[in-house]
């Protein structure tokens, strides 16, 4: 197996003006990567650098010199395509850094082997059984792990409604998946803290049904917010969680059939809440309201939900970011200062409690979504749709992953799942729950 070496040269005079592909040079030897060390746009410009490498058809790049974690982090972002990618050489890092970046690649693996997977090879049980799995592994000596599982007709039994009727029309029944993990010794403890993911396996729209240009040919990414909490929790975990949390994926699949539930259907919530379903293709938010019902049986001190939430949220900051929506001032500044200090996109949007007050119905306490196509601030709004589910006091942060997904390959990306955000959600959810 013949190796190409790189070489990472961070004092290069690089001019911004230059163009990403020039950055690489091929000499006797092997490829440099010449970027100035200062630059503002380094960890971009490698990314770039890696995906320009992977392009040339060099499949077994050897990372000579000094690396650090975050240099060899995103080299493999840039470089390793999903279908038959090469294989890395990494340098060396000190024993505690080469642990945790093991622990990171095998999450990132896992989130992408889900996303990309074919809506048919992954329905709402099969994405359970593999977020179970993962954090079973995860747990090893170190945790307790008590797994709940409700199923298809037990959703309405127990009155799970927004799961039981997204997924009703569909052969496979919609999951709402929960698993408590306890340091151990804890395991009589409260949880303290929980994760809550968006698993729609796939999402035609159902009666408001998506067009080939409004993405249905890339829904089976939109269980991506379900995949990136479960990878964080899993990553979390292997570099310490000091208290019991939760994990939460919202599971269905959003099909067209004679027993999907309809425009004009009014849904209530085990909490109370009359919802009346104005727009089937808003059906993200519906299914997260179990989640967070769910969530609140163990009234936890603190919420993240993750999630590809809106349009409206890709519309606003692109696909390079992920948008952020927190009334706490303080916890937004920290997880933008993480997710900066991770080198992951996050930009805050606008959110206050009012938002909630976006979608009147004349029939219930709010519709689930504008009347299609008349409003503006969707991400906003979709937030304020999620706060009725959430304690006043409560902290908690919402990420609209509108980076989780790359359609096609570009100069970033070799397409596909991303796995955007997952170092970010990971570090600000343990640090938060260690300091509680």
């Amino acid at each position: 197996m013949k190796t190409t070496a790189v070489f990472l040269n961070r004092h290069a005079n690089t001019d911004s003006s230059i163009r990403p592909g020039q950055a690489v040079s091929f000499t006797e030897k092997g490829i440099e990567i010449n970027i100035a060390g200062n630059d503002p746009y380094f960890f971009r410009k490698l990314q770039k650098a890696a995906r320009s490498i992977d392009q040339t058809g060099i499949m077994h790049p050897k990372l000579e010199s000094e690396w650090s974690f975050d240099e060899q982090w995103t080299f493999q972002m840039g470089y390793l395509r999903f279908q038959n990618p090469g294989s890395i050489h990494f340098a060396k890092l000190p024993a505690e850094e080469m642990s945790r970046f093991k622990a990171l690649t095998k999450v990132w693996h896992w989130l992408r082997n889900a996303v990309n997977a074919g809506p048919s090879q992954l329905p709402p049980a099969e994405l359970a059984k593999r977020a179970e799995t993962l954090i079973q592994e995860f747990a090893g000596d170190q945790y307790t792990i008590k797994v709940e599982k409700i199923i298809g007709e037990d959703l309405h039994q127990r009155g799970f409604v927004g799961c039981y009727y997204v997924g009703r029309g569909s052969e496979f029944p919609p999951v709402l998946l929960s698993i408590k993990i306890y340091p151990k010794g804890q395991e009589q403890q409260k949880v303290e803290a929980t994760m809550i993911g968006k698993g729609i396996t796939f999402d035609s729209g159902g009666y408001i049904i998506k067009s080939k240009d409004g993405g249905i040919s890339y829904m089976k990414a939109d269980m991506g917010g379900a995949a990136t909490v479960t990878a964080a929790m899993a990553f979390a975990m292997s570099e310490g969680i000091q208290k019991p949390v939760e994990l939460v994926l919202a599971c269905a699949e959003n099909l067209v059939s004679s027993t999907a539930y309809r425009p004009g259907d009014v849904i209530t919530y085990k909490n109370g809440l009359k919802v009346e379903i104005i727009n089937t293709d808003a059906e993200g938010r519906v299914v997260l309201g179990d989640g967070f019902i769910k969530a609140q049986e163990e009234q936890p001190q603190f919420i993240l939900d993750a999630a590809t939430l809106t349009g409206a949220a890709k519309a606003a900051v692109g696909a390079d970011y992920a948008a952020l929506f927190s009334v706490d001032e303080k916890l937004r500044t920290r997880a933008l200062t993480i997710a900066k200090d991770c080198n992951e996109g996050l930009w805050p949007l606008p959110f206050e409690t009012w938002h909630q007050e976006a979608y009147p119905s004349l029939v219930a306490d709010t519709l689930n979504a504008d009347v299609v196509g008349s409003g503006f601030a969707g991400a906003s709004s979709a937030t304020g749709f999620l706060s009725r589910f959430v304690e006043p006091k409560q902290k908690w942060l919402h990420y609209d992953l509108a980076s989780a997904y790359a359609v096609t390959p570009n100069s970033m990306w070799p397409g596909g799942a991303t796995g955007l955000m997952v170092r970010s959600i990971a570090k600000m959810f343990r640090e938060e729950v260690n300091a509680l």
